[in-house]
């Protein structure tokens, strides 16, 4: 396209006529300009003017200000442009000629409008300069009349030399080439009419320009899409092609719909079906689960029925065993009490035979005491009669000496010699005879102690042999003790009963009773823990069919669960596979609609990758080009020897020097070097030698080939002037060389500013590098992620659907498993109980175990305490009869102690009376030669010759010798006591006298006190014995009567319990352990009782189970015998297992069958529900396909047979199926084209899209940003994704075709309204799939924004943002994109009225005039706002100003000053003035 070079103004007026333009002309060199007028100024008008000229009529109005306003007299206005063109020097001129139309017709135009057009190299006599519209009268200048200016545009016009048209707007035809001829100079009156012009409605208005597109979505329908039509369409109307082609079509399909809907209804058949396939195995299943149950019940109540009959043939043997041993419990009672009768008289005769012992006994020590009461009685007596003697003596010495008192006699002394003489006598005589008494008791007394040592001795043989019997004892005892408390921690351990007699000993067979019962204990525990290790084995095999069946339904509901979990995690995967993509997709600028089409977005994406890899690969290749430039400029090498040629020169010494290094290093001035450089422009390219290497490299034969032409220079030449150079231009022979040496570079602080750039501009590549790969990273991530996606909509419903299946299937797996866990806790629970019952008995065996071990320990402890308690008894015994013998021994050593004690009191006592006699012999030695006195001492003859005692004559001698000196009185009143004393002593011992003792029996004893006491003691202890023995006898006249009543109460036992009126016979009667055969047989009777009830009982609760389930006793068994067998297993041994589980286990199997019966039916009925439900669609309303859901409805209640029609169903419709693929294929083969054409369009659309934004790329401070990105779908990853919407797409056209011919209405307007673009990529990629992207730029950063964003941002930002959109808008719309040799941007012009109202800050406008400059857009800006963040934007500016018109009075004359670019030689009118003459209205 062209830019602007110049405009021209010539007399305009606006403002009611009050501001005026005469002639000003604005040389704009194609360059962006500013032209700066104060606000009210004019700038809109200006504007309004220069858009006049290049659109159609009604758009030359902007809002109220209309075109016609500012034309109000008859002189014309001229609005003209020159153009540069972009090829060439070549200018294109385009004005108009304006006036208010001067005729009074009402139908002709309010203006009258000439436009002309001319192009031309140089200057001509119309080009704008010279088109000779203003005559020159002297110094006087006007403007030439409407009229005459149109005879000179006819005139120039018919110049065949000049390219001058001139065009009467009011003509349609003319007004068609004059908008053509513009189009030839690529000036588009559309892109005017729908961009500038609306870009100028108002000030600033470009940032409204876009407020129809409020998001991508908007901006891409209202925007993009249309000139990307225009541009596929240019050539020819694909939109009617399409429609055409869609028409016939639907035409051919109409007439092939009944086949078509036929095929359709079936493919959906299959479709809706396939959930039923799936339910009908289930139902089979369901079926297959309800004949087991039934199987197990069946087999159950067999079981039952057989195992009552069992325990009835049990209880008949029970009964009998019963009545056997009663008798033999019987005839051991007959025996037992026979024994009895045997034993009480065997014990009769023993206790008569020990009566009669015991009574002889008795009369022995009756007589023993006798004898000793008669022996103390006469020492009694003995003692008594001393003492009479005593007083008799003293009553004798009293009255003799009352009778020597009495007599008073003098002479006495012959009566005392006498009596002396005699006393004398007796006292020898007493002497000799005591002496020898004496020596007879010492005798005695000698005889007694050595028996008393002798006695003395067994005595202490005694007692050693009794302290040996005490430490036996007490060994025995401590060992009886130890057996004691053996058996009491063996009661208290085990709780059993032990009863000893009072002997210490069991009762005969207790212990082996005992013994039998605990191991009958032991075996019956044994046999209960067989029973219920029996029962445990058969719960351990329910458990493991429950475990079976629960693992089975495990792995079921794992498999279910993981596939539930799978689905589920399927569904969430996929839903986040959906989110993913929608947000991709959201990213890459697709709507959410299209989410089912993944290749479309796949091709979206590769689309991306590959256009931000091919953004890469340039930005690498630019960094690479970059750093290969800079090393170049640091090394002075500009021209760059290929590796091979390099390498030939290095090996063969051909020297050379860059000439750019030259430059640098040979030592010259700069301005000397630029002189060089003028002469020779080739100089910095080339290689320089000396002219003999030179010579060399001229002769080299080698095929050193080369890709581009290397400029060798001689160095004796480099001074040398090339003579064809011209400009930029150096001509070698025929072929031209564009040359242009960037001076700089030879000054070095420039290049060192121009290596800095170099390497700035390497920096922000790499930094666009970094970027693109994060990009890259980005999409390749979304990418992999789409790929490895499964999603699609009718995926996702397929998952939905299985994932409801898979739930009932969990439901029925659920329901399996709570029976399944019930079954299992009622299991646990039995065999819980069955673990602590074996356990239980375990322990109780263990502990049964341990007390017979125990107890066979304590039994033969009992057999050592039987021998230890024997052994104590026979010692106790020997103890007892030592004890006994001692006792007697200790009898007669007490006597023996008595008579050595009597008799040594007798020694002592005669030894005291032979001194008292030897005194009594020496008192009376004087008188022992008496005369008259027998030689022989002999006082009895003294005594018994005057019949006087000793006493009486001791009495008489001292009363002869002694002087009394009592009275008579008193001596009479003592002798009368001492007779009173004698007749009591002589009374006491008459009466002492019990035994009638003769005087002698006791007058010549010798009373002796120690004697008596011994006597008494053996008298006492031999009283005890005979009282002990009389006890004893007693006892046994009561035991022998005791016997007599035993024998006969047990007599009459007999008779009682047993009908015998005598014992059995001895002989008869074997065994007498009857208390252990009767307890024995007890045991036996009372075990077979118990066995006897229980089975009693087992057969009750049996019968009871059998009666729940008699209804099932003669059901018939269609199992196989394996299978029957297996469900056997099943069953719990009903003979072993407790009632409760077994009831358990009944209710279990009935609710099993009872469920799974329900089920069955629920089954049915939702199967027969779900039949219905497909049947019920519209599409099977025909009798041909509601027949088929009839013949399965039929069916329902076998579920083989439903499995059998499906399948005839499935095959019949699969054979009609193919037959209709093989009708229809040319149809779809049709369709496939036009959907392919379709696709190939809308695919141009999609990469068409994304050239919009094809030059956007600016530097921002320092750093390349790209400034527009437009993404689309990756029509690579997303082509088969797109062809599936699109056929989508094209099926819904069809059908709604269809619907359009059967009512009758217009199908052309109809696929006229739905073939569009707009709907073909809406509804194939999705408008929403387009991703828009821009940057904000900051003060200090640049941030990327969404086109969302910039919509709701009115500031500097938004219009920055409208402009870049606008920018590549008009690039797109110029760039002709199949012309390969298109290198560059096409001219483009924007005018804007006050862009800087809310655009003029610096960091703003810079971006805006880098992306002008970019895009080749030459920006005319009018403005009131100055300041340098607006003017250093602009090369070439222009101020307005408003002069005061000298002409008139109240008017203002506009005066342009140029303040800035480059000065213009232009003609300088003078001020003229325009007459009104009548001439000029012609």
């Amino acid at each position: 396209m062209s830019k602007i070079s110049r405009i021209r103004i010539l007399n305009l007026n606006y403002n009611h006529n009050a501001i005026r333009i005469d002639d000003e002309t604005f040389d704009l060199g194609g360059e962006s300009t500013l032209l700066s007028l104060r606000n009210g100024g004019g700038k809109s008008v200006l504007v309004q003017m220069i858009v006049g000229l290049f659109v159609n009529k009604t758009y030359r109005d902007f809002g109220d200000r209309a075109f016609k306003s500012y034309f109000t007299t008859g002189r014309p206005t001229f609005i003209m442009t020159e153009w540069q063109l972009d090829a060439g020097n070549e200018r294109f001129l385009a004005g108009m000629m304006i006036r208010k139309s001067q005729k009074d017709d009402q139908d002709t135009e309010e203006l009258e409008i000439i436009a002309f057009t001319g192009s031309y190299a140089q200057g001509c006599r119309y080009d704008m300069d010279n088109i000779a519209v203003i005559k020159t009268d002297g110094n006087r200048k006007s403007l030439k009349g409407f009229g005459e200016c149109r005879s000179l545009f006819e005139e120039i016009s018919k110049d065949k030399e000049g390219n001058f048209k001139y065009y009467d707007l009011s003509s349609k035809y003319a007004r068609s080439q004059y908008f053509t001829t513009l189009r030839q100079y690529q000036i588009y009156n559309k892109e005017w009419e729908s961009i500038i012009r609306k870009v100028n409605q108002k000030e600033s208005g470009l940032s409204e320009l876009f407020n129809n597109a409020k998001d991508e979505k908007n901006l891409v329908e209202n925007w993009f899409l249309r000139p990307v039509e225009d541009k596929l369409n240019q050539d020819k109307n694909k939109m009617e092609e399409f429609r055409n082609l869609t028409r016939k079509f639907i035409e051919q399909y109409k007439s092939n719909q009944s086949k078509i809907s036929r095929k359709a209804v079936i493919e959906q058949y299959f479709e809706d079906t396939k959930p039923l396939k799936t339910d009908i195995d289930l139902y089979t299943q369901q079926q297959e689960k309800a004949a087991a149950y039934k199987t197990e019940i069946v087999l159950y109540a067999a079981v039952l029925r057989e195992v009552i009959g069992k325990l009835e043939t049990e209880i008949t043997e029970k009964r009998q065993q019963e009545q056997e041993a009663d008798r033999q419990l019987r005839q051991i009672t007959y025996e037992q009490i026979s024994c009895a009768v045997y034993e009480y008289e065997d014990e009769k005769k023993e206790a008569v035979l020990e009566r009669i012992e015991q009574e002889t006994q008795i009369t022995r020590l009756s007589e023993v005491r006798e004898n000793l009461l008669k022996q103390l009685n006469a020492y009694d007596c003995s003692r008594i009669y001393a003492e009479i003697k005593e007083l008799e003596q003293e009553k004798a010495e009293t009255d003799e000496k009352i009778d020597v008192l009495l007599k008073d006699s003098k002479d006495h002394n012959a009566e005392i010699e006498a009596i002396g003489h005699r006393l004398y006598l007796f006292y020898t005589g007493e002497m000799q005879k005591n002496m020898q008494a004496a020596e007879e008791h010492r005798q005695q007394y000698n005889e007694a102690q050595q028996q008393r040592n002798e006695q003395t001795l067994q005595l202490n043989e005694s007692e050693t042999a009794i302290r040996n019997l005490a430490q036996n004892i007490g060994a025995f005892e401590n060992a009886v003790k130890a057996y004691d408390e053996t058996e009491d921690t063996f009661v208290k351990e085990y709780h059993a009963v032990l009863k000893r007699n009072l002997v210490g000993l069991y009762e005969d067979g207790a212990l082996a009773v005992l013994a039998k019962s605990f191991e009958e204990e032991v075996q019956n525990e044994k046999g209960k823990l067989a029973k219920i290790t029996k029962k445990r084995e058969e719960l351990e095999l329910t458990d493991r069919r429950l475990a079976q069946e629960s693992d089975e339904n495990t792995e079921k509901l794992t498999e279910n669960k993981n596939q539930i979990a799978v689905l589920a995690e399927r569904i969430a995967g996929l839903k986040h596979q959906e989110n993913e993509r929608i947000r991709i997709m959201k990213y890459i600028g697709l709507p959410e609609k299209q989410v089912d089409e993944r290749e479309h977005i796949l091709d979206r994406l590769n689309g991306k990758i590959k256009e931000l890899d091919i953004q890469r690969s340039a930005l690498i290749a630019q960094k690479t080009a970059d750093e290969k430039h800079l090393q170049q400029l640091r090394e002075g090498k500009t021209v760059e020897l290929p590796e091979h040629i390099r390498t030939y020169f290095e090996q063969n010494g051909i020297e050379l020097v860059y000439g750019m290094e030259w430059l640098a290093k040979n030592g010259r001035a700069e301005k000397q070097n630029k002189e060089l450089v003028a002469k020779n422009p080739f100089l910095p390219y080339s290689i320089i030698m000396e002219r003999t290497v030179f010579e060399r490299l001229a002769q080299i034969d080698e095929e050193l080939y080369t890709g581009f032409p290397i400029p060798v220079i001689i160095r004796d030449e480099l001074e040398n002037t090339m003579d064809a150079v011209k400009g930029p231009v150096t001509t070698a022979g025929k072929i031209h060389f564009f040359i242009m040496f960037n001076h700089h570079l030879l000054n070095k602080n420039e290049l060192e500013k121009i290596l800095a750039d170099i390497r700035g501009k390497i920096k922000a590549i790499e930094e666009d590098i970094a970027h693109k790969n994060d990009e890259l990273n980005i999409f390749r991530t979304y990418k992999n992620t789409i790929e490895n996606q499964d999603f699609s909509v009718q995926v996702y419903q397929q998952a939905e659907n299985e994932l409801e299946q898979a739930k009932a299937y969990r439901q029925e797996l659920e329901e399996k498993k709570l029976q399944i866990r019930h079954q299992k806790e009622e299991n646990s629970t039995a065999k819980l109980e069955n673990t602590g019952k074996i356990e239980e008995i375990k322990h109780i065996i263990l502990l049964f175990e341990n007390r017979s071990h125990a107890f066979e320990k304590l039994c033969k402890r009992y057999e050592q305490y039987e021998m230890d308690n024997a052994s104590l008894m026979r010692i106790r015994n020997e103890k007892a009869e030592l004890e006994k013998k001692q006792r007697e021994i200790r009898f007669v050593l007490n006597e023996l102690e008595n008579t050595l004690s009597g008799q040594q009191s007798l020694i002592n006592q005669y030894g005291l009376l032979v001194e008292q006699a030897q005194q009594k012999a020496v008192s009376y030695e004087a008188y022992r030669k008496e005369t008259g006195i027998s030689g022989n001492g002999n006082a009895d003859h003294l005594y018994t010759a005057d019949d006087k005692t000793p006493q009486q004559l001791e009495a008489r001698y001292l009363a002869l010798t002694k002087e009394v000196s009592d009275t008579i009185t008193e001596l009479q009143a003592r002798s009368h006591r001492s007779g009173e004393k004698l007749i009591r002593k002589e009374k006491e011992l008459a009466k002492k006298n019990k035994y009638g003792l003769q005087p002698k029996d006791y007058q010549e004893l010798v009373y002796a006190e120690a004697l008596c006491d011994g006597l008494e003691a053996e008298q006492k202890e031999v009283e005890k014995t005979l009282n002990a023995a009389n006890e004893k006898n007693n006892k046994l006249t009561g035991r022998i009567e005791t016997l007599n009543v035993s024998i006969a109460f047990t007599k009459k036992e007999l008779v009682e319990k047993t009908g015998h009126e005598e014992p059995a016979a001895r002989e008869t009667i074997t065994d007498t352990d009857f208390k252990e055969r009767i307890q024995l047989k007890k045991y036996e009777v009372q075990s077979i009782e118990k066995a006897l009830k229980n089975l009693e009982n087992k057969k009750n609760q049996l019968e009871v189970q059998a009666g729940s389930v008699s209804e099932y006793a003669d059901e018939p068994v269609s199992a196989s015998p394996e299978e029957q067998e297996q469900i056997r297993q099943q069953i719990p041994d009903i003979e072993t297992v407790e009632a409760q589980e077994l009831t358990r286990y009944q209710k279990t199997v009935k609710r099993n069958l009872l469920t799974a019966l329900s089920r069955l039916k629920d089954e049915q009925n939702r199967l027969a529900e779900e039949i219905r439900s497909i049947a019920a669609k519209d599409i099977y309303a025909e009798d041909y396909f509601k027949k088929t859901f009839d013949s399965l409805l039929t069916q329902t209640a076998s579920p083989k047979n439903l499995a059998e029609q499906y399948a005839v169903n499935k095959a019949s419709y699969e054979s009609q199926l193919e037959k209709l693929k093989i009708d229809l294929a040319s149809i779809d083969n049709e369709q496939k084209n036009i959907e392919e054409m379709f696709l190939e369009y809308v695919r141009s659309v999609n990469a068409n899209i994304t050239m919009i934004d094809k030059n956007s790329t600016i530097s921002v401070r320092g750093r390349n940003i790209k400034m527009l990105k437009i993404q689309v779908a990756d029509w690579e990853s997303e082509q088969e994704h797109f062809r599936m919407k699109l056929h989508d797409y094209f099926e819904q056209v069809i059908q709604n075709g269809l619907d359009t011919i059967d009512k009758n209405e217009n199908l052309n307007e109809f696929l006229g309204n739905v073939i569009t673009t707009k709907r073909l990529y809406d509804d194939t990629v999705g408008i929403g799939s387009v991703k828009i992207k821009l940057y904000k730029i900051e003060a200090e950063r640049e941030v990327p924004i969404t086109w969302a964003e910039v919509s709701a941002n009115s500031g500097g930002e938004g219009f920055l943002s409208a402009f870049v959109i606008l920018t590549c808008l008009l690039s797109y719309m110029r760039r002709d994109e199949s012309d390969l040799f298109t290198t560059g941007e096409e001219g483009k012009v924007l005018i804007m009225d006050n862009p800087f109202a809310q655009t003029n800050a610096e960091h703003l406008l810079k971006p805006l005039m880098e992306m002008a400059k970019k895009t080749n857009t030459q920006l005319i800006c009018l403005s009131g706002l100055g300041g340098d963040s607006i003017y250093n934007r602009f090369d070439n500016i222009y101020v307005l100003k408003l002069m005061d018109s000298s002409i008139r009075s109240g008017a203002w004359r506009m005066e342009a000053s140029h303040i800035k670019g480059e000065p213009v030689k232009r003609m300088v009118l003078s001020e003229f003035r325009v007459e009104e003459r009548e001439q000029d209205w012609k």
